[in-house]
């Protein structure tokens, strides 16, 4: 699978910031290095962070959502079922998914800033 078709699979998963295993202060240090723009940061920080939350348990939410994708034939899904089932916190499906957590975390963070505001 391309980067793309990994980044459309996790954007298509059942998984958010109020699925078991999320631990928001832990994806901070992914959204932090989002903001930066710095891409081998951002690498980094999903890495690290991704065997924080597999520890936590996130890996069963994730394991939970590809099976249901590939129940629905999800394009991708059981390709990167394959590889999450292989490689674990390493797959680039569930690092994928950490990264759009961030990405979630960021943007919800942003909305509350400007809802504190009015």
């Amino acid at each position: 699978m391309t980067e793309k078709q990994v980044t459309a699979l996790a954007a298509r998963l059942e998984v958010d910031l109020s699925s078991r295993g999320v631990c928001p202060a832990c994806l901070s240090f992914v959204v932090f290095a989002l903001e930066e723009g710095d891409g081998r940061r951002v690498a980094g920080a999903v890495t690290r962070v991704a065997s924080m939350l597999w520890d936590e348990g996130l890996d069963v939410a994730v394991r939970v959502a590809l099976e249901r994708a590939v129940a629905e034939a999800v394009d991708g899904a059981a390709e990167g079922r394959r590889e999450f089932e292989e490689r674990g916190f390493r797959s680039r499906t569930f690092r994928a998914v950490v990264r759009r957590l961030a990405e979630d975390l960021a943007e919800e963070s942003r909305r509350m800033y400007l809802a504190s505001l009015n």
